[in-house]
């Protein structure tokens, strides 16, 4: 016994793993039908095959998932397997599949060339906006420059031709008290 307790823990290590492997054992076992948490295959789902070959050991004949036909309990796999890959490989499908192809490739490249129309529609628009407000600016300004020339003209003949140095300081004070503040008015813009 002595012996038995010295060899267990010198092998503390494997006794562990040893332990888990036929918990882990047990846990499986105890639970029917697999573990359901999994995620399925692409294949479709493994408990169904399963099931169909349940069915078709306990039948003796099962039918093929392709052809239809019955498939005998003495029918050897090599004879399955080339009966599958017949119905599988079979110039229908593969037609139909390069068929298939061709008419996604193609309308994929239609959808391409339609995002690129409309992307370039949409770019053209934008700029036509922008050349409008330009315009739209650019025709305001010149109705304003306009409209002084000819208010420069109508009070260049009203003013009276001479202005002493006195009036111009007078109106320079007058322009400082009745204008804006001068922190409204700072020295530099920034940009």
């Amino acid at each position: 016994m002595n012996d038995l307790l010295e060899w267990v823990t010198s092998h503390l290590y494997l006794v562990i793993v040893i332990g888990f492997a036929v918990l882990s054992m047990l846990g499986k076992k105890g639970k029917p039908g697999g573990s359901s948490n999994r995620m399925p295959t692409f294949g479709g789902d493994p408990s169904r095959e399963l099931n169909r070959k349940r069915q078709s050991d306990q039948t003796g004949t099962h039918t093929s998932q392709t052809s239809g036909r019955a498939v005998g309990p003495n029918q050897s796999s090599d004879q399955k397997l080339e009966e599958w890959g017949r119905n599988i490989l079979s110039p229908s499908t593969a037609e139909s599949w390069s068929q298939h192809e061709e008419n996604s490739i193609g309308q994929k490249s239609v959808e391409i060339e339609e995002g690129r129309e409309a992307a370039e529609i949409i770019s053209l628009q934008r700029k036509l906006e922008r050349l409008e407000r330009t315009n739209r600016s650019l025709v305001r300004e010149l109705k304003r420059k306009k409209d002084l020339n000819r208010q420069a003209s109508n009070t260049s003949a009203e003013r009276s031709p001479s202005l002493t140095s006195s009036q111009l300081a007078n109106g320079v004070i007058w322009a400082e008290i009745l204008g804006e503040p001068r922190a409204k008015r700072p020295y530099r813009y920034r940009k």
